[in-house]
């Protein structure tokens, strides 16, 4: 029987939720996982090696040895598999691109997750044991709840996937540490992720955060560049772009107030700035998308999570 329909009968696989989860193993002989019904898009995979080895195979034809316990977080290209050894065993856990970025939007520290979620990150376990047991439960859960789905499951899986990200974010840290802030490009992206989270609201150019970290816009620029694959100027209006999303969504503020409390010179501004960079003004996407629950929650509070 092939593995992948051995997978789904063992787990009674939830093939229409957002984010998806299985255990593999390999017992005898070495198996192959490649894109495992995700669609034609490209996708997001976390794969969690518990026991053994396997390897993995990118879409440049190179392989990537990994040795468990290991972590890996990578945008599952066309072309990409991983071949588990013989007695290898973990767990995989994969979403688009759009759930990902529904998800991020909720959580204050969004810009700094979601920068890195669009590279490929390789994190050794065998010396951070506890990392690993957090890891690993984390993984557990989200399959528990993917499995036995029972009230506000959506929530409990979300929650366990931040705790997921955070170390993998925490992981890019360590690769770069921060001794002087001048001195390492990793520490200098981070940084820079969480100046924009506390000011992107007040500090709408890139010389502002230049300045804060005493670097020249050109070196930021280029570390941007290199790191998050985006310069300074567009990752500074991606955030605000997210903010402006959340207060479309769920507040009953009219799009004047919301142009006013982002710094906006009046409501054309905004028009303007949101046709930019989503596509569509903000009438248009409040109108598409804001959903009855969301205009409930807005009508007691105008207070973000």
């Amino acid at each position: 029987m092939p593995y992948r329909k051995v997978l789904e009968e063992e787990l009674h696989f939830q093939s229409d939720s957002p984010i998806r989860v299985e255990r593999f193993r390999a017992d005898l002989q070495v198996r192959v996982l490649g894109r495992a019904g995700l669609g034609e898009g490209e996708n997001l995979r976390a794969i969690l090696l518990t026991k053994g080895s396997a390897t993995l195979k990118n879409e440049k034809n190179e392989d990537i040895s990994l040795v468990a316990p290991f972590l890996t977080w990578l945008p599952w290209r066309i072309g990409m598999q991983l071949k588990i050894d013989a007695g290898a065993q973990g767990i995989h856990l994969f979403l688009n691109f759009l759930t990902l970025q529904r998800i991020l939007k909720r959580w204050p520290e969004a810009l700094q997750l979601a920068l890195f979620t669009n590279n490929d990150i390789m994190v050794p376990l065998e010396n951070d044991i506890s990392r690993k047991a957090t890891i690993e439960a984390s993984f557990d859960a989200i399959l528990s709840e993917t499995m036995r789905p029972t009230h506000l499951s959506s929530a409990a899986i979300e929650s366990y996937l931040h705790i997921v990200l955070i170390h993998l974010h925490r992981s890019q840290d360590n690769l770069a540490p921060a001794v002087e802030i001048s001195g390492s490009s990793n520490a200098i992206a981070s940084e820079f992720a969480r100046l924009v989270e506390r000011h992107f609201l007040e500090g709408r150019t890139v010389e502002v955060y230049a300045r804060k970290m005493n670097i020249s816009r050109d070196r930021l620029n280029d570390i941007c560049l290199r790191i998050y694959q985006r310069n300074p100027g567009l990752l500074l209006r991606e955030r605000l772009a997210l903010e402006a999303t959340r207060y479309l969504e769920a507040s009953s503020l009219s799009l004047e107030q919301i142009s006013g409390t982002l710094g906006f010179s009046g409501a054309s501004q905004f028009n303007r700035f949101y046709k930019n960079m989503k596509g569509q003004t903000p009438g248009q996407f409040r109108k598409t998308r804001r959903t009855p629950e969301a205009q409930i929650l807005a009508s007691s509070s105008h207070e973000w999570p």
